[in-house]
């Protein structure tokens, strides 16, 4: 216990007697004196009276005299808080001697009964400081905690999903060298306008067409967010690439898509330019059918800015062109396969006079037409001499007549009249049925299904996609009944009746089920929700969608997994599950494939983004 301050009657009333006065005055002057002070003088009511010189050596003799224990609450927080105050008091108030949380709640318990003394504004502004300190580092480690649940929500959310698969498209875009992965990277990034980083993708590409194409994507997504000085200069390095390409096939389809991303540079004057540029080179290629078609994409590009002067003359170069193929523009294989100069040139010619209908000149496009059809009439006529009945002709003749159909029910769902489509698509879907070859049947209905989901009608185009779907239950063959069934659902998903709509998507659903291959039934469930997600219906193709992810599951090929997980990865970002799709495409494995689909979510996220970056795209489908 402490002493406390006593005077010389209570210090002899403790001695029991045992000591004299007179000793005990010649003791507390000896104990008090410069050379012991082991007792001060001091005040008590108002008497003289001495206290220990070292009272913070009691609590240690106590404890080591085994009486610590026997102290009260009160006893402990008075000793803990005076001897905290002291030495707080002699080193000039420094942090490390603040009361920590334990002797900070000690003391606290206490507080009614503490006794301040002599130092009560000090114990009182050590208490404050101490306690604002235990704040301070509760608000930081509550500050620490909700950063960390931040960081924890933010990448599990749709934002961290987004972020999570661009930092691993990049990634990739550094170990990758595959051609056709890296473009796709490279215009993906461009879409979500990271342009440094799709450039460095670009410059990887080692092929001059592929570099040149990605470089005229990523100067188009330019053009498009608003930055056109940038993207003209980036066609202008995609066209001097393009100048390198010793392949004349290749080299004018860099220049067509050069030409296709000036024409939206949003920039008349520098497109111009760079479209008479353009022009030279495409005149500088010497195979005749590959001149003529860079010089038929330039002269749309030319159109498509306003200039239908250069249009019309471009227009004619690639006329004068497509008549001048000869022989030897025909390539070894195709010489062996009997293929005629007329075929090619006759593609040629309605190139250019669809070109002609395009710019509005109708009366050039009429013409061009009339040469494209007097080159027709010389196609296979040699061939068709030469011709035996053998099974390979029997299948060149459902081959032509599939495309035939697909031909006529593209132009029937253009007719503008429901009726007329509409009956003509019935018999051109009898017609379809009586094709043997399952490959050329599928692909018969899927163009016949494209024009119903184009008429206008729902009642038609729904009766009609029934009948279609009846016709594929003759489809023996998986993979071509997954390729029909994915068609209709399309086609469902363009009616614009949703009652309908879905019913029609449960019976595709229910084919489905039936196909046993997992490869081919799980791209026909995302097919079909993807028409669920076109209908608006997010629930559905939800579910569906996840169907599908666990069908693709069963399926042992990596090879043949791909196409359906990408497909999935696809559908899944457009409707917003993010999570769904990065799983997909981490489902493919580490491949250039999972690149791919890593870099379509991320270009689906950069279209939804930017929307204006989804015109080319949608215009395709």
């Amino acid at each position: 216990m402490r002493a406390g301050i006593l005077n010389e009657e209570q210090i002899q009333a403790r001695a029991g007697g045992t000591v004299k006065p007179e000793d005990l005055k010649e003791s507390l002057a000896w104990l008090s004196g410069g050379r012991v002070r082991l007792v001060t003088p001091a005040g008590a009511d108002g008497a003289a009276g001495y206290e220990l010189a070292h009272e913070r050596l009691i609590p240690a003799l106590l404890k080591l005299a085994g009486k610590e224990l026997e102290l009260s609450p009160v006893e402990r927080a008075n000793r803990l808080l005076e001897r905290k105050v002291n030495e707080w008091i002699g080193n000039n108030g420094a942090a490390h001697y603040l009361l920590t949380w334990r002797e900070l709640r000690l003391i606290d318990r206490q507080k009614p009964y503490l006794a301040w003394g002599s130092k009560r504004n000090q114990k009182e502004e050590l208490l404050r400081k101490s306690r604002r300190r235990l704040r301070l580092r509760a608000g930081l480690v509550g500050l620490l905690l909700v950063l960390a649940l931040g960081v924890l929500a933010f990448w599990e959310s749709p934002p961290g999903q987004r972020y999570r698969i661009k930092r691993e498209v990049i990634r990739l875009s550094n170990e990758i060298r595959d051609p056709e992965a890296l473009r796709d990277i490279a215009v993906a990034l461009a879409y979500t306008k990271d342009f440094d980083h799709a450039r460095e993708s670009a410059q990887g590409i080692g092929d001059d067409d592929d570099k040149s194409a990605a470089l005229a994507a990523i100067a188009e997504a330019m053009g498009k967010l608003g930055d056109g000085e940038k993207a003209a200069a980036v066609l202008e390095e995609a066209r001097q690439l393009a100048l390198g390409i010793g392949n004349d096939k290749y080299k004018s389809q860099a220049l067509v898509g050069i030409a296709e991303a000036a024409g939206k540079l949003g920039d008349g004057e520098k497109a111009a330019a760079l479209l008479d540029k353009l022009c030279e080179s495409a005149l500088g290629i010497g195979n005749d059918e590959y001149k003529s078609q860079a010089l038929v994409g330039i002269a749309e590009a030319a159109g498509k800015l306003g200039d239908g002067e250069k249009a019309a003359a471009v227009l004619e170069e690639a006329r004068q062109s497509a008549q001048g193929i000869g022989d030897d523009d025909l390539s070894d294989v195709e010489k062996s396969l009997d293929e005629t100069v007329d075929k090619y040139k006759s593609e040629a010619l309605v190139r250019i006079a669809e070109a002609a209908v395009k710019l509005g000149d109708g009366e050039k496009a009429a013409t061009v037409l009339e040469e494209a059809r007097q080159s027709a009439q010389g196609i296979g006529d040699d061939n068709l001499r030469k011709r035996q009945i053998r099974f390979l002709d029997i299948l060149v003749d459902e081959y032509d007549k599939s495309k035939a159909l697909i031909r006529i029910a593209e132009v029937a769902g253009k007719l503008g009249d429901g009726e007329k489509a509409a009956t003509l698509l019935e018999k051109l879907c009898e017609s379809a049925q009586g094709i043997g070859n399952y490959e050329y049947k599928s692909q018969a209905l899927v163009g016949i299904a494209e024009a119903a989901g184009e008429l206008g009608d729902a009642d038609k185009a729904a009766g009609l996609l029934k009948k279609l779907h009846d016709s594929v239950q003759g489809i023996e063959d998986d993979r071509y009944k997954f390729e029909a069934l994915a068609g209709i659902a399309k086609a469902a998903g363009k009616l614009g009746d949703g009652e309908k709509a879905a019913a029609l998507l449960e019976k595709l659903r229910e084919s489905a089920q039936g196909i046993g291959d997992d490869r081919y039934k799980s791209e026909v469930l995302a097919g079909i929700a993807e028409a669920a997600v076109t209908l608006g219906d997010g629930e559905k193709a939800a579910a569906w969608l996840e169907e599908a992810h666990q069908s693709a599951q069963g399926i042992g090929n990596d090879y043949n997994k791909t196409p359906a997980l990408a497909r999935i990865a696809k559908a899944a970002s457009k409707l917003g599950k993010w999570k769904l799709g990065r799983e997909a495409a981490k489902d493919i494995g580490p491949n250039n494939d999972e690149a791919k689909a890593y870099a379509a979510i991320l270009k689906i996220w950069g279209e939804q983004q930017y929307p204006g970056l989804a015109e080319k795209e949608t215009g395709k489908e």
